[in-house]
């Protein structure tokens, strides 16, 4: 009995800390958005701004992707493809040149808007 205790302490520490590191990554890119929003708070809002302030509060659930800039990469082609752009709280398109450049880049607004969300 002792060691079934003992192991389920141990696989609970581990699922624990996995949870733990992957809302770090998350924490470390929503950190300014949060910071904007105590300052915000602290100065006093209107309720439209504080709809939004609220809006950005949930930006840490969004997939890591959704937090990358837009990345053109080093090819010349003009795809315009749709990127979260995290300034805005929207989906909204760049040029694409055709290679590298990260995941945070999806075909269509829908898919973006999927993936990401929209704060409007």
């Amino acid at each position: 009995m002792k060691l079934l205790t003992v192991l389920c302490l141990i696989i609970s520490i581990k699922v624990s800390s996995e949870i733990v590191l992957k809302n770090e990554k998350l924490s470390k890119a929503s950190e300014k958005s949060l910071e904007f929003i105590e300052k915000r708070k602290i100065e006093g809002v209107k309720n439209n701004e504080e709809q939004l302030l609220k809006k950005n509060i949930y930006t840490h659930d969004k997939n890591p992707i959704c937090f990358l800039a837009a990345e053109s990469g080093p090819c010349l082609a003009l795809f315009r493809p749709y990127f979260f752009n995290k300034e805005s709280g929207k989906c909204e398109t760049f040029i694409y040149g055709g290679c590298k450049g990260n995941s945070n880049r999806f075909k269509t607004q829908k898919e973006c808007e999927e993936e990401c969300g929209s704060l409007n």
